[in-house]
């Protein structure tokens, strides 16, 4: 049975903590432990330690008891091993890991069950990083790396209920980008391709002293030149694989000419899972430009794990080839044309082009049609405006009423045409679209019309027969049936 008691120095002292002694059971030895100024308290924990170790002892501990006494760090470490071992680029687990790390150490908790909405909430909307505040698209992806842990932690059986469960979000309508993004038209991109072409030349021979500053007089030696010709070629190669790809920065550099297929009748890139974000192999269709440009960029005897580009260009390195290009590099009202701006360039060209939905986001590899749809697609190059011309204009009340509006055929205009072939004398029979509005109305012949009016409701010929059933077609009007 659990005892308290008091050492000789601390009877007599206001204040002083009570020490319990009680028998573990598992270990099969007394022990003590420091509990708390209170003796009914003090009591009652000797009282918990004992049966808790006695229910080890018999094996009937719940492991879900032992995880909630355990710190929170050991959690993390984990969890983080757990999210490692699913082959995640290490940047990524650098950076999951300090996000959770910092709202643990600035929250102050030691506990699981510890961690608090409210408290995390307020901290994830009040930090900074060197002197500056966090985006709200930053400060989502803080809110979505601690509820991932959270999550996880109930999964795994370490907690029985998420503490996070109502620590939501701010809604993407509500988040103000910082760093948004423009897509380049497709004069844009043209331009930037020439001048990136021409600029390491330009550069080289560019004269930087003297009375001959500015002018492309430099007395530069041949291979020199012709070094500076291929790096032009290159980056404008790398360009191209972006603009047509979609690929990021890092899949470009991991691209080798094993993954890029050239010879056979369609021209694909393989991407290797190692190297995408999502970590899953894709296969890209090539457009035929950049499968031109590639076949005259691949050496004679390129080796299969030859890269296809030897370098990215940086971001200064991007900047100077659109001043060049007399191409802006941007602001926050406008949004910058960054290297990832051209994954959004893509996907821009392909709506204004006509592009079905469901084949942009196959060829940009979005898991979510909104990424493709709201994310990377810039509304200000879309052909809003052509297209709108094409409608015609009201007509005046003195005015012939005009055609009806062109409009695609769909999938009710079909079963309504194959309707009025299975029922050609049932009566009207009008088929709405819900999507466009579309009718089409079959009408009964002059004949048959005047056949039906010359017989009664009661006789013969419009009844139906002893014992028959009578045929009904359904009648739909906008949404009505009748």
């Amino acid at each position: 049975m659990a005892t308290v008691y008091k050492r000789g120095s601390a009877k007599g002292r206001t204040g002083s903590k009570w020490i319990v002694r009680w028998y573990d059971a598992e270990l099969g030895k007394w022990c003590n432990k420091v509990a708390y100024t209170d003796k009914r308290a003090s009591l009652e924990m000797g009282e918990r330690l004992e049966r808790k170790s006695a229910r080890r002892a018999e094996g009937l501990t719940d492991p879900m008891d032992e995880h909630m006494r355990r710190k929170i760090g050991d959690h993390l470490a984990d969890y983080i091993a757990k999210v490692r071992a699913g082959n995640r680029d290490a940047r990524y687990v650098s950076q999951l890991e300090s996000r959770v790390r910092r709202i643990i150490k600035g929250t102050g908790v030691k506990r699981l069950q510890d961690l608090d909405p409210v408290k995390v909430g307020r901290l994830v909307a009040g930090l900074r990083i060197k002197g500056r505040s966090l985006s709200g698209m930053t400060r989502n992806e803080y809110v979505g790396s601690i509820r991932a842990f959270t999550r996880w932690a109930v999964e795994a059986r370490r907690i029985a209920v998420d503490p996070l469960a109502s620590l939501k979000r701010a809604e993407r309508r509500a988040v103000t980008r910082t760093h948004p993004r423009r897509a380049l038209s497709m004069d844009e991109v043209g331009r930037l391709l020439d001048a990136t072409q021409r600029r390491p030349l330009l550069e080289l021979l560019t004269v930087r002293t003297g009375p001959r500053k500015g002018e492309q007089t430099a007395n530069v030696r041949p291979d020199w030149q012709a070094r500076a010709v291929r790096l032009g070629h290159e980056r404008r190669h790398c360009y191209l694989i972006a603009v047509w790809t979609g690929l990021r920065r890092s899949e470009i550099g991991a691209l080798r000419w094993r993954d890029i297929d050239l010879d056979g009748a369609l021209p694909r890139i393989r991407l290797r899972a190692e190297t995408t974000k999502s970590r899953r192999a894709d296969t890209l269709a090539i457009h035929p430009e950049l499968a031109e440009a590639l076949r005259e960029a691949r050496p004679e005897r390129a080796e299969p794990d030859t890269l296809v580009v030897s370098t990215v260009p940086s971001m200064r390195v991007l900047q100077a080839d659109l001043k060049l290009a007399g191409i802006e590099y941007g602001n926050r009202t406008i949004g910058y044309a960054d290297f990832h701006a051209l994954r959004s360039t893509l996907s821009t060209m392909m709506a204004a082009a006509g592009m079905s939905q469901r084949v942009r986001q196959a060829h940009m590899r979005h898991s979510d049609p909104r990424l493709t749809e709201n994310t990377y697609m810039d509304e200000s190059l879309l052909p809003v405006a052509e297209e709108l011309s094409q409608l015609p204009a009201i007509p005046s009340p003195d005015e012939p009423a005009p055609a009806a509006f062109p409009l695609r055929a769909t999938g009710t205009d079909v079963r309504a045409a194959n309707m009025q072939q299975t029922y050609p004398t049932s009566g009207h029979c009008l088929a709405s679209d819900g999507n466009d509005g579309a009718a089409q109305i079959g009408e009964i012949g002059s004949a048959q019309v005047a056949a039906a009016q010359e017989k009664s409701p009661g006789s013969p010929g419009l009844g139906p027969k002893a014992g028959e059933r009578i045929r009904t077609v359904d009648i739909h009007v906008g949404n009505v049936t009748l």
